[in-house]
Parts: structure tokens; C-alpha cells; sequence
């Protein structure tokens, strides 16, 4: 399942989301950013902050507040932030076996290095695909390109 010939595909985004409850788990996520680009420079060169410096922490829960990409936009790119890891790729960039690799490889970094998690607390994990067909109304009969393209009648 390397490369998905004539996919429609638009990006792929592996999630890894956990609950960030507690003031002390919160305070020890201002430090997530640095603490995992440590770890993933030699791939991921280029940083950026989603949020402004004296945006208050409490109000970034499940966003991410940093971006590490191999080269400015570009892809693959990591997002960190409390309660919240992703891996992106597009389509262009986009094979399996590299990806999974680095899903693997990025997963492992934040779980073994960079934050430790409660036993108790649970982990999300999601990976979603992003495609576009594109339609014109105007064109084309909605039923149809249902039917044609996706089996739907």
C-alpha cells in the first residue's frame, strides 16, 4: 500500500490527543515545543508558533501551539500542543511506509522522551484522510457523479 494511484487525495493527519487536566500537566506542556523539536531537528528544521507568546496556555487545550515542518511550507510537518500531537503529510509527499515511519517515530519521541502520561489517562489516536472530488452544479447531475464515482445511488 505504498502510493494510492489517482487518489483524490488532498492530506493525511495522524492525531494523538490526551486529556490535559490537571494545573501541573498543564505547566509541564509549555514545555512540550522544545522538548520534542530536541528530538526531531535533524528531520524537522523549520519552527513556527501557532499562538502568540503571551497567549495564556489554559486557552490552547487540544490546539497546537507549535509546527515543525522539513522545510518552510513544506511537508511532512509535526503540530504540538497541551493535549494534542499531529503528523501531516499531502498527497504529493504522501507514501505509507514513510509515513508510517514517521508516525512511529514521532509517537515514540513524545511518549518515551518528552511526556510522561498517568496510567490512568487515556490516549485518542485518529488518522484521517482528506479527499476532494471536485462537482459543478452548474455542469454536471449530482446523481450521476454519486452514482459514477462513489457507488451512490
Amino acid at each position: 500500500m505504498s502510493k494510492l494511484p489517482n487518489a483524490p487525495l488532498v492530506e493525511v493527519i495522524f492525531e494523538l490527543r490526551w486529556k490535559v487536566d490537571k494545573n501541573d500537566e498543564l505547566v509541564k506542556c509549555q514545555y512540550l515545543h522544545g522538548d520534542l523539536f530536541a528530538k526531531v531537528k535533524e528531520t524537522y528544521t523549520y519552527r513556527e508558533a501557532l499562538i502568540a507568546s503571551d497567549m495564556p496556555l489554559e486557552f490552547c487545550r487540544n490546539l497546537p501551539t507549535h509546527r515543525f515542518r522539513v522545510a518552510k511550507d513544506e511537508y511532512p510537518l509535526i503540530q504540538i500542543g497541551p493535549g494534542v500531537m499531529t503528523v501531516n503529510t499531502i498527497d504529493s509527499k504522501y507514501i505509507w511506509e514513510d509515513y508510517e515511519t514517521q508516525i512511529i517515530n514521532t509517537t515514540k519521541n513524545l511518549i518515551d522522551d518528552v511526556y510522561k502520561f498517568r496510567p490512568e489517562q487515556n490516549i485518542t489516536l485518529i488518522l484521517q484522510y482528506f479527499d476532494i472530488l471536485e462537482f459543478s452544479f452548474s455542469e454536471e447531475d449530482v446523481y450521476s457523479f454519486l452514482s459514477d464515482n462513489l457507488n451512490i445511488s
